[in-house]
């Protein structure tokens, strides 16, 4: 999937483009995932996850963000990705899909 394909949904504006397979958080490492980056501090984290392949970050930390990761705006970032994951859950459970969500480490 692509960002441009789900700006809409997500209220985001794309930086520059790129395709993603997973939603997933700064810390965890899925292949090829999207991330949410709204603070700063946790920008050395993101930097040294090789499996990131796209970010919603804040405009202000979009034009840090090094090229080869994908990047779309947002003034609310966190808001932006809980937005993806539940159009993500909705279309699974509209195609009668199950999906398993997994508590590991106080995170989903």
């Amino acid at each position: 999937m692509r960002l441009s394909e789900v700006a809409e949904v997500a209220g985001i504006t794309v930086v520059r483009d790129g395709d993603f397979e997973n939603l997933g958080f700064v810390q965890q490492e899925l292949p090829r995932q999207l991330v949410f980056l709204e603070d700063a501090r946790y920008q050395r984290r993101l930097l040294r996850n090789r499996a990131v392949a796209a970010v919603v970050t804040t405009p202000e930390l979009a034009a840090e963000i090094p090229d080869g990761i994908a990047v779309a705006s947002s003034a609310a970032p966190r808001f932006a990705f809980a937005a993806l994951v539940s159009e993500c859950l909705y279309s699974i459970a509209s195609r009668g899909s199950s999906i398993h969500l997994e508590w590991k480490s106080g995170q989903w």
